[in-house]
Formats: C-alpha cells, sequence, structure tokens
C-alpha cells in the first residue's frame, strides 16, 4: 500500500516526538538511582551524628546496655533496618534489627581523641525513598509527555490542511490519467504560497486540456462524416469496376482456350525432345554393352591359356611319376634279396646270441663264438646300410616326384579356381547383358509408342496454331488495354478506401479517448 505525503510527514513527525518522550524518560528514570542514593546517605550520616556520642561512651566504658538503648532509638524510622556495633577487636558490641536484610549499607568508624573504638554499620531500606522519587519524576514527565502529543497533533492538523490541495490535485490528475475524469471541477485556492500557486497552475491546465479535448471531439465528428461520405462513394466506383472486370474475365476465358492448345503444342515439343534424349541414352548403353562383352571375352582367352598351361605342366610331372614307379618295379627284386639277405642274417646273430648266453649261463665262455657273432653283427650292419643307402635313394627320387606333383597340382588348381571365377564373372555379365537388353528393347517400345503420340498431337495442333497466335495478340492487346484504364480507377480507390478507414479509426481513438470526460 503506497502512502501519500500527508501520512509521511505525519509518521516523521510522531516519530520525532515519540522520540523526545522516550529521551526525556530516560533521563527521568537514570535521574531516580542516585537521587535515592543520595537521600538514604545523608538520612544514614544523620543516624550516625545522632548515634555516635553515645555509643562511642559505651564502648569506652564497654557498657553494651548503653548502646542497645542508643540503637533502639532508630527502630521506629520507617527506612531503618539494621544498626551493629563492632568493637576495636571486630566482635559485635551491640545490634538491632535483620542483618542479613538487603538494602543501603553505610559504615562510619566512631574515634575518641585520635583512637578508634569501633565501628558503626546502619542498613537503610531505600524502597520508600525510591517510590517518592519515581512519584516526583511522573509528576514532571507527564505533562511534558501531554504537551508533546497535544503538539504532534496541532501539528499533525495543520498539515492536513496544508497537504490537502495537493492531495486532491494528485487524484485529479490520477483520474484524468486514467480517463472519465470531471473536467468542469476545480481545486480551491485557500493560500497564496506554493500550495496555493500550484492548485491555481492545475485550474488552468484542466481549462487548457478541456478545450483541447472539445476541439478534438469536433474534429472527430467531422472525420467521421468526411470518411462515411468517402466509403459511400468508393463503394460505388468498385461497383462499376467489378462489373468492367467482369468483361475483362469473359475475354480472358477465349484467351486460356487458345492458351490450351499452345500448351498442347509445347507437350508435344517436349515430348519429341524427351524421345531424343532416350535414344542417344540406349546408343551409350548398347556402346558400354559392346566394351563390357570385348573385356570379358580377353578374360576368357586369358583364363583358357592359364588353364592350358597347368595342364600341361600336371602331364609332365604324371609321366616323371610313371617312369620312377617304373624303376622302383625294377629296384623291388634288389629290395627283396636283401631282405631274406637281412632276414637270414638275422637267425644266425639270433642262433649265435642263444649258443653265448647258454655257454655263460653254463660258465664255460669261448671267445671263438663272440668274434663269430661279431663277424656277423658286422655283415648284418653292412647289408642293411646297403639296403639303407638304397631305400634312401628311391625315396628322395620318390619325395621329388611328389613335390613336383604337389606343385603341377596347386598350379592346376589356382588355374581352374580362376577359370571358375572368370566364367562366374561372365555368366553374371551375361546376365546383366541380357537385362540390359531386355530394358533397351522396353525402352525402344515405349520411346516408338511415345514418338506416334507426338506426331499424332503435332499433327492435331498444327492447324491450329496460326489461329490461336493471331487471336492471342489481339487478345493481349484487349487485356493490356483494359487493365492500363483500370490500374488508375482501382489504385484512386484503393487510395480513397484507406484514407477514408483511417480517418474512422482516427475518429474513434478520439472519441474514445476523451469521449468519458466531462466537460
Amino acid at each position: 500500500m503506497k502512502l501519500s505525503l500527508r501520512w509521511k510527514i505525519a509518521g516523521i513527525l510522531l516519530g520525532v516526538v515519540l522520540l523526545e518522550i522516550v529521551g526525556l524518560s530516560v533521563a527521568l528514570i537514570a535521574g531516580v538511582g542516585p537521587g535515592v542514593r543520595r537521600r538514604l546517605s545523608e538520612k544514614a550520616e544523620a543516624f550516625a551524628r545522632l548515634l555516635e556520642p553515645g555509643v562511642t561512651a559505651s564502648l569506652e566504658f564497654m557498657d553494651p546496655s548503653t548502646a542497645q538503648r542508643d540503637l533502639e532509638a532508630l527502630s521506629g524510622d520507617r527506612d531503618f533496618l539494621y544498626a551493629i556495633v563492632l568493637s576495636k577487636e571486630g566482635g559485635a558490641f551491640a545490634q538491632l534489627g535483620d542483618t542479613n536484610s538487603r538494602g543501603l549499607r553505610w559504615e562510619t568508624p566512631l574515634i575518641r581523641e585520635g583512637d578508634t573504638l569501633g565501628t558503626l554499620i546502619i542498613g537503610l531500606n531505600p524502597a520508600p525513598t525510591t517510590g517518592e522519587e519515581v512519584s516526583r519524576v511522573l509528576s514532571a514527565g507527564l505533562p511534558a509527555a501531554a504537551l508533546a502529543l497535544l503538539l504532534a497533533f496541532l501539528a499533525l492538523f495543520y498539515i492536513g490542511r496544508v497537504m490537502a490541495p495537493v492531495s486532491l490535485t494528485a487524484r485529479k490528475l490520477e483520474e484524468i490519467a486514467a480517463g472519465g475524469a470531471d473536467l468542469t471541477a476545480r481545486i480551491p485556492v485557500l493560500s497564496s504560497d506554493e500550495v496555493g500557486r500550484l492548485a491555481g497552475s492545475f485550474n488552468r491546465f484542466v481549462e487548457s486540456i478541456s478545450r483541447s479535448i472539445k476541439s478534438s471531439l469536433d474534429a472527430a465528428r467531422e472525420l467521421g462524416e468526411v470518411a462515411e461520405k468517402l466509403g459511400a462513394a468508393s463503394a460505388n466506383a468498385i461497383e462499376r469496376l467489378e462489373e468492367y472486370q467482369a468483361s475483362v474475365e469473359r475475354n480472358a476465358e477465349k484467351a486460356r482456350e487458345q492458351a490450351v492448345a499452345l500448351r498442347r503444342l509445347a507437350e508435344s515439343a517436349l515430348l519429341m525432345e524427351e524421345v531424343s534424349r532416350e535414344a542417344e541414352a540406349m546408343a551409350s548403353a548398347t556402346e558400354t554393352v559392346a566394351q563390357e562383352v570385348r573385356r570379358f571375352s580377353e578374360e576368357g582367352q586369358s583364363s583358357a591359356e592359364k588353364s592350358h598351361q597347368s595342364l600341361d605342366s600336371v602331364v609332365i610331372a604324371i609321366e616323371h611319376l610313371a617312369g620312377v614307379i617304373e624303376n622302383l618295379e625294377k629296384e623291388r627284386e634288389t629290395i627283396h634279396a636283401a631282405a631274406e639277405t637281412l632276414r637270414g642274417l638275422a637267425k644266425r646273430v639270433r642262433a649265435l646270441s642263444i649258443n653265448a648266453r647258454i655257454e655263460s649261463a653254463s660258465g664255460r665262455v669261448n671267445p671263438e663264438s663272440f668274434v663269430v657273432i661279431a663277424s656277423e653283427v658286422d655283415r648284418f650292419s653292412e647289408t642293411i646300410r646297403g639296403f639303407t643307402g638304397v631305400a634312401l635313394s628311391s625315396i628322395e627320387r620318390l619325395g621329388a616326384v611328389v613335390e613336383r606333383i604337389t606343385a603341377s597340382g596347386n598350379m592346376a588348381r589356382e588355374a581352374v579356381e580362376s577359370s571358375a571365377q572368370a566364367s562366374t564373372a561372365a555368366l553374371r555379365s551375361l546376365a546383366l547383358i541380357h537385362e540390359k537388353a531386355t530394358s533397351m528393347t522396353d525402352s525402344m517400345d515405349t520411346l516408338m509408342k511415345k514418338a506416334s503420340e507426338a506426331m499424332k498431337a503435332t499433327s492435331q495442333t498444327a492447324s491450329g496454331v496460326s489461329s490461336a497466335e493471331v487471336s492471342a495478340r489481339e487478345l493481349s492487346a484487349a487485356i493490356a488495354e483494359v487493365i492500363e484504364q483500370s490500374a488508375g480507377w482501382r489504385g484512386l480507390l484503393e487510395e480513397v478506401r484507406r484514407s477514408s478507414e483511417e480517418l474512422k479509426k482516427h475518429s474513434e481513438e478520439l472519441r474514445m479517448r476523451f469521449g468519458s470526460f466531462r466537460l
């Protein structure tokens, strides 16, 4: 919620008054404590002066009863709490009242001829004196506070009277800004100071606004009437122009019919151009097929030559293997005889070893039997070496032949695989060529159909081309003339219509803006 300037000033003034009241109260309350202590100290000094001669004499003669009677003389006072007389040694010589009570404690020494005989302690109650001091403070502070509040309310009343024109001016300005204000009302001028001059300026401002709004409303009404007249005139002109455009559209319909004939001729020309492009594409496709056929024939010839070479190598390796096998057949008898010899030697060596074992078991050792065994073993070893040499040479020859056969077989397999790959590629290419030839045949059929259709369309439209061109030129000239004539009228009418609409809009805005003011 926004506060007005009047209430802001009032709040500041009340705050100052409250601060003054609080400061005064704090000062008065702060002065209560020292006043109470001062009054009680004065009373304690009076009690001491009253008791000091008798109590001092009682201490000198050591007569506690006398001192006790002197102390009882203070019991009737309202501020008295307790009294204690201490001896020189610090012991209680005489006392009266509750020494544990809390209050103001006052001590004074008891001296006789320069000698301290003891100490007098008096306890006083500060409550009665404090009440009196508070009553005195209130009796002095309350009238001051009441006076300050009265001055504050008088100041608020004066501020309200002074700020009333300013508040009324602000409220009127807000109503004017929101629309719908009463422009006949005026603010009373109550003084000649700044506030009065402000009220007079506002009244003159309202009069000026009222005159401006009246002239604006009159102009808006005049603009509305002119706009209505212009709108009616433009509506009549537009109706006549629409009738004229209807006749132009009828002529344009004839031009469209002629344009259809020309479009057919253009479509026939485009169809012939498409036929020529597809024929060129078929020629390039035929050349591509021929190049692929030549490439596949060359690859087939190279694959066939590789296959022939591999087969020749295989035939040579097989012939060599046949020769090796014949040599092995011839040496088979030699190997068989060597094997028989080896078996006989093995039997003799086994018999000699058995005899040697028997002799060694019976304890009779014949050296000649060992010599015979050694000679037979030597013969057996020589025979084995010979047989091993023959077998190794045969095996080496057989291994060389097998390697040659393996190499030839690998070459033949590679040649067969390459031939198979070439055959597969050739079959795939032949299938692709067959598909291309089929598509080319279909394209040729389509081209022949399109060419026949184009020829028919060309023959149908050729007869009407000349007459269509003549009619089109005449109709174009007529339409151009109509457009030139209507362009100026339409532009003028549209300008008139826009001007009338803008005038209407401006007049409506003025009425909506100033119609709610009371003039």
